[in-house]
């Protein structure tokens, strides 16, 4: 058997072929994608791009529009005790989630958990306001709690998401990366619509939270339906065993969205199928009659260098995962795979991850905050420049070409750094102004999405990992260092501003 035998064929005339896809049911998975991305960030980018309404929340949850800060510490740093309790639920959950026994839950009843609780977190926020506290420190107590809620709902979508999507090639990957930036672009853009088109009344603000909200509370409605409606999705299914093993087993043979089911002994592949493993392997992996039972992956194919994500060679989306056979379900092919055997390979990724995104909340927004200035729209724009550069980075990485190999991923980290010393500057009032502030807010943001989305998809998107569940642990494991990264920054970032 050659290659050939397994090489996707390319539609001369497909009607989304012209958009990079070459199916309505391939697009459709892509739009999945980028909605659970967006899902994982919805309530902390809403929140975050309102930082006034977070900052003052004690005046609208007690009802006193003329109400002094009776704790001008918890409320002036508001944003940053925020992203610190649900950084580290987030972190505490994403660990678990690695776990056999968390392993053991399916993927879909996880997902739908976590998309279910931001409903009641934004309802809070919205309801509290309407019916009133009668103490500021309760309003503290809401905000702390829908933090902390927050966090173990973002941990469900994002480990999820991550495994999800690992199997899949490369674009979808960088869809659900893409997703976590357009939600926090959109928020940030309605939250300057709001602001420049209503008043500033203790009325309009409550008006405009409303509204702000509501339209999060429908975004989180067609998140839910596109992840409804996936699981029928022919194209999905060849690389998320969960669907295709359910698919199976009801024996439907034929899909509805202009693909064809894999056969049970068909491995999924990516947009080529250009094995890059003996054809011994290929064979077994295509012929092997293996029903209800999947082969386990010996020991001696998880012993390989370490680091190795860096000497890669090869396209891993022209890859046959070697595991997409049989009636196996996702959360098998991820117990059949070993944490710490991915996590050898890629470390090097991981730590980037991990760096970018710590250097990103260790000065955002808690310390460009801390610039002095009387402009009240400073720190609306500080987020929307972030939000805009992390968004128009990551729209870069779709085009192939301009994606960075492993070992730039590592320079482009490590250079990021020098906006530091020169934020410092600003702070200390030796630069004076919020033009640079905002010139080294939009490199942060550029930076932070270049590298950090990047360095998450070669995570999984590597050559060294030859199976499915290897792809979804190496995902989630980019997912946990991220975590890391936000927890760890943020949380220096509030001991830093409680000290300045």
């Amino acid at each position: 058997m050659t290659s050939s035998s397994v090489t996707q064929e390319h539609p001369s005339h497909a009607a989304w072929y012209k958009f990079g896809f070459k199916s309505f049911a391939e697009f459709n998975t892509y739009v999945t994608f980028v909605f659970l991305g967006m899902s994982i960030m919805m309530v902390a980018s809403a929140v975050t791009s309102a930082p006034d309404f977070l900052t003052r929340y004690y005046v609208y949850a007690t009802g006193i529009p003329n109400a002094d800060a009776e704790t001008p510490l918890f409320w002036n740093n508001a944003n940053t005790f925020y992203n610190a309790g649900t950084y580290a639920t987030q972190v505490l959950t994403e660990f678990l989630s690695l776990t056999p026994f968390m392993r053991r839950i399916p993927l879909s009843v996880r997902l739908f958990v976590g998309l279910g609780i931001p409903f009641v977190e934004l309802l809070v926020i919205i309801i509290v306001p309407t019916a009133t506290i009668s103490t500021q420190h309760g309003a503290i107590a809401v905000i702390m709690v829908v933090a902390t809620v927050g966090g173990f709902s973002k941990a469900l979508c994002d480990s999820c998401t991550n495994a999800l999507v690992g199997p899949f090639p490369t674009k979808f990957m960088n869809g659900a990366q893409w997703g976590l930036t357009v939600i926090a672009l959109l928020m940030s853009i309605i939250q300057i619509i709001l602001k420049a088109s209503m008043g500033t009344s203790f009325h309009d603000i409550m008006t405009m939270s409303r509204i702000y909200f509501g339209i999060c509370i429908g975004i989180q409605i067609v998140t839910i339906f596109e992840l409804v409606i996936l699981r029928f999705n022919p194209f999905a299914q060849k690389y998320i065993a969960e669907y295709r093993a359910r698919t199976q087993k009801e024996d439907s043979t034929e899909g509805v969205m202009g693909e064809t089911l894999p056969s049970v002994n068909e491995p999924a592949i990516g947009d080529l199928a250009e094995v890059p493993c003996t054809t011994a392997d290929k064979e077994r992996a295509l012929n092997e009659d293996e029903h209800d039972e999947v082969r386990a992956v010996a020991n001696e194919e998880f012993h390989v260098k370490q680091a190795a994500v860096l000497r890669a060679k090869g396209d891993a989306d022209k890859m046959v995962d070697l595991d997409q056979t049989g009636n196996i379900t996702s959360t098998e092919q991820m117990l059949r795979a070993s944490a710490l055997s991915v996590f050898k390979r890629v470390y090097p990724m991981l730590l980037c991850v991990f760096l970018v995104y710590f250097t990103s909340l260790l000065i955002f927004p808690g310390v460009f905050f801390l610039v002095k200035t009387n402009d009240g729209w400073y720190m609306t724009l500080i987020i929307t420049l972030f939000n805009l550069g992390d968004f128009v980075s990551r729209m870069l990485l779709m085009f192939r070409p301009l994606r960075p190999s492993p070992t730039m991923v590592i320079g482009g980290t490590l250079g990021r750094l020098i906006i530091i010393p020169f934020l410092v500057l600003c702070v200390r009032g030796i630069i004076s102004g919020v033009a640079l502030p905002y010139v080294l807010m939009t490199l942060v943001g550029l930076t932070n999405g270049y590298f950090g989305c990047m360095a998450c998809i070669h995570c999984p998107r590597t050559t060294t990992l030859r199976y499915a569940g290897e792809r979804s642990l190496a995902a989630m494991l980019s997912g946990i260092a991220i975590m890391l990264g936000l927890c760890f920054g943020s949380n220096l970032s509030l001991a830093i501003t409680l000290t300045h």
